[in-house]
């Protein structure tokens, strides 16, 4: 129901009152006018983000490295 108020999708037609129907060369021509090339998704990762996780990764390790030995008994 989105697709046929926003985005254009055809109507269809009733059969009975659960089931709609739709014609094959209608929804051909409507996936016709589609755009054919998806949107351009942000990158999750980006250089700050990337580089701030590697600074926080480094100073991890070098505590780790500077932290006294434990001994069990």
């Amino acid at each position: 129901m989105r697709l046929i108020d926003d985005e254009g999708f055809p109507s269809g037609m009733m059969l009975s009152a659960n089931v709609r129907a739709w014609r094959l060369d209608k929804i051909e021509a409507w996936l016709d006018s589609r755009p054919t090339e998806r949107k351009e998704t942000p990158d999750p990762w980006p250089e700050s983000r990337r580089k701030a996780a590697e600074e926080k990764r480094a100073a991890r390790q070098r505590a780790d490295a500077n932290a006294p030995a434990t001994v069990s008994q």
